[in-house]
């Protein structure tokens, strides 16, 4: 009887084996899927978070361009005085000095005169308006 309870353990552990077999098969095959999809939104997820992170720096760089100051540096002294010889009345320098500096303000620039500054103008954009400066940018040197 011994022999026969051999045959009957082995066909009760094949099912069992079966199962579990099965069972695992079974999860993994409803798992996977699941996962898939999950790190398939994780990526989007750090997608988004990589180009929110690369706006915000661009925001910052174009933040520091934007704070630089601007500065801008004119000498009324010689400008009115090279108007006079055009002008005598005055009324020609003081509408080139007032264009410009409405100009330049429109930009956001700070003028200064000549007169005030103490040292070398650095980064500021020097301003000329004599009558010789404009007539060089058109060309009209020859007149």
């Amino acid at each position: 009887m011994t022999d026969k309870k051999e045959p009957m353990q082995e066909q009760t552990k094949a099912p069992a084996e079966k199962q579990g077999k099965g069972l695992v098969t079974g999860l993994m095959d409803n798992i996977a899927p699941i996962l898939c999809v999950l790190l398939i939104l994780f990526a989007v997820y750090q997608q988004k978070q990589i180009t929110g992170l690369q706006d915000a720096v661009s925001s910052l760089m174009t933040k520091e361009v934007d704070t630089t100051p601007k500065i801008a540096v004119i000498s009324f002294d010689d400008t009115v005085e090279s108007w006079a010889k055009i002008d005598p009345s005055g009324n020609l320098g003081r509408r080139a000095i007032s264009k410009t500096v409405e100009l330049y303000n429109g930009k956001g620039y700070l003028i200064l005169d000549a007169d005030a500054i103490i040292g070398d103008v650095g980064f500021a954009e020097f301003i000329n308006v004599t009558p010789e400066a404009i007539k060089a940018k058109r060309g009209d040197i020859n007149e």
